[in-house]
């Protein structure tokens, strides 16, 4: 009886191969489709930036009452990023994309000096208790200061490894900043030192704010996460996280405390406004949904707020939330900010850097003046 011939030996190279075909095409597949899933849903997000844009457009043609600009202040070569007053309001400071800031006579709208020392956009500026100091804090990962009467560099401040976003004078002359790498420090001006870093986030930071009497700071960042810190004790107080909302990146863009130091309210990029009990960190409320939310300020009072979003902005009341003005020209704004006696709101406009974005591409300050606001009730506006 003949031999059975052996079974012929399985090509197992190919069928690895075919294997790894397989995965590769479904890899592919799903690569393919994740790309067509973010596209749309990249197309979906622009058009709703569009469509907010002609909404609040259309809304302030017929909203009433409109107010428009008393006058504005030019000089930035690209957008308005920041915008921070001294606290009697004899100044206002800027900081652009055209990687200047800059420092203005209030009153008379002139240019006093302009700080050129960033190798990139200056996203934040703050002044000193007494006026005489201006702290910026650029792409470039680092916190400038200089003197408002002359001009001068005082001092560069050398930590943060990504891009310093924020900066922040305490009322005893120190200085906070945020930065990129996910901290908050705290630095001794006269010498150049740092003092103190605050680790408290694991993304970047991207919006700082302190209180009146510089005890309490809060600093938000993209992954959505706000902490609010004892300055002195260099402790957390509370955590948060905004609410979900799947519509919307959770980057926190903007917070601010009201001046009482009571409330907290934080605006995520694109969305949402947020309102905390400053003390215990508890969720009040959420305000209006702004689709192209990116700043705000409380006015003195803490009756109304300040909102700048992509479409311009615009003037609210808090208690109950409705619209006050539309503050006119509209055109994008990336910052906001009420004067310390509450009489003027400032703006400041500029192209973005999403070149596809129609925008107003003017780089100005606009300033509005509240005592022109139609009185209601018998209350002045701005008191």
């Amino acid at each position: 009886m003949p031999t059975p011939a052996p079974p012929a030996p399985k090509n197992t190279s190919n069928t690895r191969r075919n294997v790894s075909l397989a995965l590769l095409a479904c890899v592919l597949v799903f690569v393919g489709y994740r790309a067509v899933v973010m596209v749309r849903e990249w197309r979906a997000e622009r058009e709703e930036r569009e469509a907010a844009r002609r909404a609040l457009e259309e809304g302030a043609a017929a909203a009433e009452p409109q107010l428009a600009a008393a006058r504005f202040l030019e000089g930035h070569k690209q957008g308005v990023q920041a915008l921070a007053f001294s606290p009697d309001g004899a100044l206002l400071a800027s900081g652009g994309a055209d990687q200047t800031a800059r420092l203005w006579d209030f009153k008379t709208g002139k240019s006093l000096h302009v700080f050129d020392g960033h190798e990139g956009v200056v996203y934040g500026v703050s002044v000193s208790a007494d006026g005489a100091r201006v702290a910026t804090a650029g792409a470039d990962a680092e916190v400038m200061v200089w003197d408002a009467k002359s001009g001068d560099l005082l001092a560069i401040l050398e930590g943060h490894t990504g891009r310093a976003a924020c900066v922040c004078f305490l009322p005893d002359g120190t200085l906070l900043s945020a930065g990129a790498e996910g901290t908050v420090r705290r630095w001794d001006v006269e010498k150049e030192e740092q003092i103190a870093v605050l680790s408290g986030h694991r993304a970047a930071v991207e919006a700082l704010a302190v209180t009146a009497d510089g005890s309490r700071a809060a600093s938000g960042a993209m992954d959505g996460t706000i902490v609010v810190w004892d300055v002195e004790g260099r402790r957390p107080v509370w955590r948060a996280a905004v609410p979900v909302d799947t519509r919307k990146p959770p980057r926190i863009n903007c917070v601010t405390f009201s001046r009482d130091g009571k409330r907290l309210f934080a605006v995520q990029l694109f969305g949402l406004i947020n309102e905390f009990d400053a003390e215990t960190g508890e969720h009040l409320r959420q305000l209006e949904d702004f689709s192209y939310g990116i700043a705000i300020d409380v006015s003195p009072d803490g009756k109304r707020a300040a909102i700048a979003a992509g479409a311009g902005a615009s003037l609210w009341e808090l208690e109950p939330q409705k619209i006050d003005a539309v503050l006119t020209p509209q055109g994008m704004a990336h910052a906001v900010a009420f004067s310390p006696d509450g009489r003027f709101v400032v703006a400041g406009h500029g192209a973005a850097r999403d070149k596809g974005a129609q925008i107003d591409p003017d780089p100005r300050i606009s300033v509005w003046d509240l005592s022109a606001l139609k009185q209601r009730g018998g209350a002045k506006a701005g008191s």
